[in-house]
């Protein structure tokens, strides 16, 4: 398995004009519980397709594409020293309209708690999908 180094939760990014094409840059991202890395790429070739690897040291970057649109993706686990693995997409084309859309896919494939954030300014606001159902957490 890769060895991963922890990091800090960070704040979710505003969608930003690309000032090289013109177009808007998307993001998605969301946090699985104790999900093993092959779990995690299983789940992003089944939506994606082909990943190309193209960093691999501390945190994992892949390149694929949705829509001819080419995607970044990163996978870091270890958040905050715990047992989320954070999976996060950019492009000007993605699968997901939401974090929440992209989380529901997570949870549908892995069957894994996801969190993701509430959108607030309360960096401490998320929501969380497991077993239960969905709800509003404090993740701190």
């Amino acid at each position: 398995q890769h060895p991963f180094s922890p990091i800090s939760k960070h704040v979710r990014h505003p969608v930003v004009q690309n000032p090289v094409v013109g177009t808007s840059r998307l993001d998605s991202e969301c946090y699985i519980r104790d999900c093993s890395l092959d779990l995690a790429l299983d789940w992003i070739r089944d939506t994606l397709g082909a990943l190309r690897c193209i960093e691999s040291e501390d945190i994992l970057l892949f390149e694929a594409s949705h829509k001819g649109s080419p995607i970044s993706i990163t996978f870091t686990a270890g958040i905050e020293d715990g047992p989320f693995c954070s999976i996060s997409c950019g492009g000007n084309a993605l699968p997901w309209g939401s974090d929440a859309e992209m989380a529901r896919a997570a949870f549908a494939f892995t069957r894994l708690p996801v969190q993701w954030g509430a959108d607030t300014i309360d960096p401490y606001d998320w929501w969380q999908l497991d077993s239960n159902g969905e709800r509003r957490v404090s993740w701190d």
